[in-house]
């Protein structure tokens, strides 16, 4: 983690009580009307991701007191629009997603991503900015799923031996 300044996080940690932390969330950003380092983090590893330079990625990222977790609010935009259908379909199909469709009682969250190593989907929905666009819900865990297990999962892809390996959790 180059460039990360954990002096700065851990004073900033330490202004906190236990409660004001345990029951709120911490937006640590360099300048309040700027991006931040994991704003910008996101944008630009999802531009070489996938390979799309011209990517509009905005996001807002905060710190929530959870011990594990990943989670995002995520409106696409696609070239041409999609329909809900298709989309669901392409989330049911996914060997790395475990989606959650609008009849399923349970949502994505933290807690139940750390029993598996698949991105947890749900609210799925159409956008309301781009016509034929969707909006939805994610979280992982993000010490079970990281750089080296996707590194895994693309070679896998690659040669054809998706399952072949094994060593991910069931759950």
């Amino acid at each position: 983690m180059s460039g990360y300044d954990f002096a700065r996080a851990l004073k900033t940690v330490r202004s906190f009580t236990w409660y004001e932390f345990a029951d709120d969330y911490i937006e640590l950003v360099k300048n309040r009307l700027y991006s931040g380092s994991e704003e910008e983090k996101l944008s630009e590893e999802s531009r070489k991701i996938l390979e799309l330079p011209h990517l509009r990625v905005e996001a807002t990222a905060v710190r929530v007191p959870v011990f594990v977790g990943h989670a995002m609010a995520v409106t696409v935009e696609f070239a041409r629009p999609a329909k809900l259908s298709e989309v669901e379909e392409l989330l049911r199909e996914s060997p790395h997603l475990r989606y959650f469709p609008p009849e399923s009682d349970a949502l994505p969250s933290p807690l139940t991503a750390a029993t598996h190593d698949q991105v947890e989907v749900g609210r799925l929905r159409p956008s309301r900015v781009f016509a034929g666009g969707v909006s939805l819900f994610a979280c992982a865990d993000n010490l079970g799923i990281g750089a080296a297990l996707n590194g895994v999962r693309i070679a896998r892809t690659l040669v054809g031996t998706e399952h072949a390996l094994g060593g991910e959790r069931d759950g």
